[in-house]
């Protein structure tokens, strides 16, 4: 038996019908089912005043009910309805995780790393069936039909997710980063300004870190001895430590370093500045090939407020000249004994020996970075100038993730007695 595509088919291969007119027609009638459907709910109009005349409806809106949408051309607000409808429709069957792989390939900018971040964190949160998860809303979330979640199954999962996996505050940060990217497709009835409120109104305990003072940045009574130490073994590497401690970049971006990237200016009153320029950074990449991760440089930095011209003082434009001389040729600033660029966690291994000869606590390159926003900061440096030395988008940053008091006991000791020494 002949089924009616088989004639179709059939009749365009013998050129009885036009395939191009038959599509066309099929377009026009789906166009004309969903403005019918849509007029069984919303009036379309066109305005009647003198400074208006637009064509006007309505269309379903969860937070409001509804919105109203207004083109110049009924053409143009039909045709904003059409694709509206059908973004609406193709949700059907369309899942979170789907959800979440359409944002992905959507976020054109990506790092390589942050997509690998967000994938461990979407498996972690959203893919979770672990007997011991007792919330049978977190179990498995990514798999649910995308339409049919809720502003309650949404909140629900986020206090859960909070409870279950006992995660920090940035990891709730991260998390909520995913749910935007997802849960912002046109045509789902969600409200997240609402969800979030929702979610921040209840009281949630963030799993908290507490690290002691000594291993969050290196102390002040520390600084004479570490400069000290790094003077008299002038390596390319302490070097570098000694340069973090003068600039406060960080360690990919030292990494990534060249000698053009330092230059000076002469003001008009003839004073000269030292700069050093960030415009690239080391970051983590995956061999097409091989399938394996590497370090490459890339000509981005960590954010958009990381593109920026770092001011040296004298001592910081010294060490920058005392690293030219051990290499005036690398096309990178630090490069090792086999003239391959020295990568960041070279950097790291170098501070955990210099802390370990010192005999202080080891810390990371990334407290260098703290200890020199701290310092700037102690020394009254105005906090605008600091958030561009850093590269950070704001001052929130800086105070809340960087500024760390970096004085022991026996220089508060000295400091509080000579404030008090008035009465």
């Amino acid at each position: 038996m002949v089924n009616d595509l088989e004639v179709l088919l059939k009749a365009v291969e013998l050129g009885n019908i036009d395939l191009a007119s038959v599509l066309e027609a099929n377009t026009m009638k789906e166009r004309e089912r969903i403005l019918e459907e849509h007029q069984k709910s919303y009036e379309i109009w066109q305005a009647d005043s003198e400074t208006d005349k637009r064509w006007k409806t309505y269309i379903p809106d969860y937070a409001k009910g509804r919105k109203l949408k207004a083109f110049k051309e009924k053409e143009s607000l039909e045709n904003f309805l059409v694709k509206f409808y059908k973004e609406r429709n193709a949700l059907v069957n369309f899942t979170v995780e789907d959800g979440f792989n359409k944002w992905i390939s959507n976020k054109t900018k990506l790092r390589e790393a942050s997509e690998i971040r967000y994938r461990s964190d979407f498996e972690r949160f959203f893919l979770c069936n672990d007997n011991n998860i007792k919330s049978d809303v977190v179990k498995m979330f990514g798999k649910r039909v995308l339409k049919h979640v809720t502003e309650d199954n949404l909140i629900a999962f986020l206090k859960g997710c909070v409870e279950e996996f006992d995660i920090t505050e940035k990891a709730y940060g991260n998390l909520k980063t995913i749910v935007n990217g997802i849960f912002s497709e046109r045509g789902l009835n969600i409200d997240l300004r609402y969800v979030k409120n929702t979610v921040k109104s209840n009281v949630i305990n963030f799993k908290v870190i507490e690290k002691p003072k000594q291993e969050q940045v290196f102390f002040v009574e520390e600084m004479a001895k570490i400069i000290e130490y790094l003077d008299t073994h002038p390596t390319i590497k302490n070097l570098g430590l000694k340069f973090t401690f003068k600039s406060g970049v960080r360690t990919g971006e030292l990494s990534a370093l060249s000698k053009e990237d330092f230059f000076e200016r002469t003001l008009e009153n003839g004073k000269v500045i030292h700069y050093v320029t960030i415009r690239k950074t080391e970051t983590r990449v995956t061999d097409k090939k091989t399938g394996k991760q590497k370090l490459i440089v890339v000509n981005i930095p960590k954010t958009d407020a990381g593109y920026r011209d770092i001011i040296l003082n004298d001592e910081g434009w010294e060490t920058f000249q005392r690293i030219l001389k051990l290499n005036p040729n690398g096309e990178y600033l630090f490069v090792g004994q086999n003239n391959n660029r020295i990568k960041g966690k070279r950097f790291n291994e170098e501070v955990h020996k210099m802390c370990t000869e010192l005999g202080i606590p080891v810390r990371t390159m990334h407290k260098i970075r703290r200890t020199y926003c701290t310092q700037l900061l102690d020394n009254n440096t105005d906090q605008s100038i600091v958030t561009e030395q850093m590269g950070h988008r704001d001052i929130s940053t800086t105070l809340r993730c960087y500024y760390k008091g970096n004085k022991g006991d026996e220089l508060k000791a000295e400091q509080i007695a000579v404030g008090l020494s008035s009465y």
